[in-house]
């Protein structure tokens, strides 16, 4: 009884409000909710990024190749995440289905081995996560890949259980044979309140501890990305906020070289714009991620896309991006040989310039240990993966 008074001494003010005020305060409190979500949990960042991958270039000069993964199948191919298995073999995973963010979206996978692709299978759908989680799923989204020394793949994908992708949240599974299997899937809390609208495009970088730096970003009451710490354990122990008064999603982080102004734990992160800053945008960390500088306009143009780069040595950067203001029909290397203060378009990979043009987006880049540069897109309106490598020999001999 002194329960149900309590109870009723509570909502009975509530109660009372009109149909406005009640509208007025529920958003006061989402807004709240929001402030409280995105703020610091600890802090205990490491110093330093995890060791480099070992290389050992034996890339043929001026080698450059163009191969379709899957499709097309109809309905929506889009989000390629990739990872290299060694011996030059690699890992795909992207998701697939009707429409985007519909019921039924899928991840697949594929491996390339021996110079081909094979067949796409089905590794994730919503009635998988459902049944891990013991939650409803509505729809999958963005995967993001690292591989681990010791051989695992660690992939933590996007769902949506209601209403759009600002109240999206992150999962996380490993495989131990290549990406055959997958362990149980696990939620991540990146925030105390709802635990809504976090999101993951791009690789995670391995932090000097072990932990790893997932770079994340948030689409709900404010556009923001932040990068997100997980443990072993894929629990959330820290987080860092990359943009405060700039709208920005997706960034994508490239380690720097340590010489010619940068250190041991230097790196530039890229984001993707939005349609009030419609330039990529660009800031650095030199404590491998614990602060970093303030959100800058690079020269680099694009219509609200998200982006993909890597170092090509000191001070030498390659970006791939949707450049212009209008539709994605184009996809573009850029290179910067100044630490990206400039930047020189150098290949147009695609450039679809007819009156109907084939849409393409979504780039994943990186370099294997054997020194090839790796580049996974969206192509022919979101219907195929399309896998491109080049060394460092193609790259030099562009105009």
């Amino acid at each position: 009884m002194a329960a149900a008074g309590l109870v009723a001494r509570l909502t009975t003010p509530l109660q009372r409000l009109s149909g406005v005020r009640r509208f007025t305060l529920a958003t006061g409190v989402l807004a709240l909710v929001a402030i409280l979500a995105n703020q610091p949990l600890v802090d205990r960042w490491p110093a330093t990024f995890g060791p480099p991958e070992a290389a050992s270039v034996v890339s043929s000069p001026g080698r450059f190749e163009e191969r379709i993964v899957d499709g097309p199948r109809g309905g929506h191919t889009h989000a390629p995440a990739a990872v290299s298995l060694g011996g030059g073999r690699l890992f795909v995973v992207w998701w697939s289905g009707r429409v985007e963010a519909g019921p039924g979206v899928s991840l697949y996978a594929s491996t390339f081995e021996n110079g081909a692709w094979s067949p796409r299978r089905l590794i994730i759908d919503p009635r998988r996560v459902a049944a891990d989680l013991g939650r409803s799923i509505k729809t999958i989204g963005n995967p993001s890949l690292v591989r681990h020394g010791d051989g695992r793949i660690e992939m933590i994908f996007v769902t949506v259980s209601l209403g759009g992708w600002s109240g999206a949240a992150l999962n996380r599974t490993v495989s131990t044979d290549e990406g055959q299997s997958w362990s149980r899937i696990t939620r991540l809390w990146t925030s105390p309140v709802l635990n809504l609208s976090t999101l993951a495009k791009s690789p995670p970088i391995p932090l000097g501890d072990g932990t790893l730096m997932l770079p994340t970003y948030h689409e709900l009451v404010a556009l923001r990305s932040e990068m997100t710490r997980i443990d072993a354990q894929g629990r959330v122990i820290d987080r860092r906020r990359l943009s405060n008064t700039v709208a920005a999603l997706q960034p994508d982080v490239t380690i720097l070289s340590p010489g010619a102004g940068a250190g041991p734990s230097s790196a530039v992160a890229f984001h993707r714009p939005t349609a009030r800053t419609p330039n990529v945008l660009v800031n650095r960390t030199d404590d491998a991620g614990r602060t970093w500088t303030p959100l800058a306009a690079t020269s680099l143009v694009t219509p609200d896309s998200a982006v993909a780069s890597v170092e090509l040595g000191p001070d030498d950067l390659l970006i791939a991006y949707n450049p212009g203001s209008g539709l994605r029909n184009a996809l573009v290397l850029a290179r910067s040989r100044d630490g990206g203060q400039t930047w020189r378009d150098i290949h147009r990979v695609v450039d679809d310039q007819t009156p109907d043009p084939r849409l393409v987006a979504y780039p994943w880049m990186f370099r294997s240990g054997d020194g090839l540069i790796h580049l996974f897109y969206a192509a022919d309106s979101y219907a195929t993966i399309r896998h491109v490598m080049f060394d460092q020999a193609w790259i030099e001999a562009r105009p």
